[in-house]
C-alpha cells in the first residue's frame, strides 16, 4: 500500500493548449507524461439561482491538498470539504486543484484512501457524466447485469445528457455504449433502452 501511494503521489500533470474535438472548444487541459488526458470533461453549471456564483474553490482545494500530502491522510478534512460543498462546487475544486498543483485530485484520493471511503470520496468529485458512465460500466462489467442502475440513468437523463454519456463512454472505453447494452440486455427491454439511447425523442422546457 505504501508503495502504491508513493507512486501516485509522484504523478505530475502538464498543461497543454489544444483544440478539443470532444467539447469542440480550445482550452488548456492537463496530460500525464504518457500523453493520456486527465479528462475532457468540464464542470456542469446548474441553472441560475441554484448555485453560488461567488464561490471560490481555493480554500477547499488547499485543505484537500494538505489532507493528502505527505505521510498519513487527514480523512476528516476530506469529509468536511465534501459536507460543506455542492456537487458543482466540488467540480470547481477538482478543476482548481489540477490548475494550482498540476496534479489530479482523483488520483490523489485514490492513492491515499481505500475501501468504501475511497469509492464515495472519488464519486463526490466526479463530473456528472463521468459518474454516470462509471455506474453504467460497473452495472454491466460484473457477472450479472444490474438493470436498476441502467434504468436509473438511461430513463431519467435528457437528450443532451445521453449524448454526453455516449461520447464519454466511447472516449474512455473505445467502444459503443449501445453495443454493451445490446449484449447485456434482452428482447423488448433491450429495444426500449436502445431507443432511449438513440435520442430521437423531442423534449420541451415545460
Amino acid at each position: 500500500l505504501l508503495c502504491s501511494c508513493a507512486l501516485v503521489s509522484s504523478i505530475k500533470l502538464k498543461k497543454k493548449y489544444y483544440y478539443n474535438y470532444y467539447t469542440a472548444s480550445p482550452y488548456g487541459s492537463y496530460y500525464y507524461d504518457d500523453g493520456r488526458l486527465e479528462t475532457p470533461l468540464k464542470p456542469v453549471k446548474p441553472p441560475e439561482g441554484k448555485y453560488n456564483p461567488k464561490y471560490n474553490p481555493e480554500k477547499h482545494a488547499m485543505k484537500l491538498r494538505k489532507a493528502v500530502k505527505g505521510a498519513g491522510t487527514d480523512e476528516q478534512a476530506i469529509i468536511d470539504v465534501i459536507g460543506e460543498t455542492s456537487s458543482y462546487e466540488r467540480q470547481l475544486i477538482r478543476e482548481y486543484y489540477i490548475s494550482a498543483y498540476g496534479r489530479s485530485l482523483i488520483d490523489d484520493l485514490k492513492g491515499d484512501l481505500s475501501g468504501d471511503f475511497k469509492d464515495i470520496a472519488v464519486a463526490c468529485f466526479q463530473y456528472p457524466t463521468e459518474y454516470d458512465v462509471a455506474d453504467l460500466r460497473a452495472s454491466m462489467a460484473r457477472l450479472g447485469t444490474n438493470e436498476d442502475i441502467i434504468d436509473d440513468i438511461v430513463i431519467t437523463r435528457n437528450k443532451d445528457q445521453i449524448d454526453q454519456i455516449k461520447l464519454f463512454w466511447s472516449y474512455k472505453y473505445h467502444d459503443k455504449l449501445t453495443d454493451w447494452i445490446y449484449d447485456e440486455t434482452w428482447y423488448k427491454y433491450r429495444k426500449v433502452l436502445i431507443g432511449l439511447l438513440q435520442g430521437n425523442r423531442k423534449e420541451s422546457n415545460d
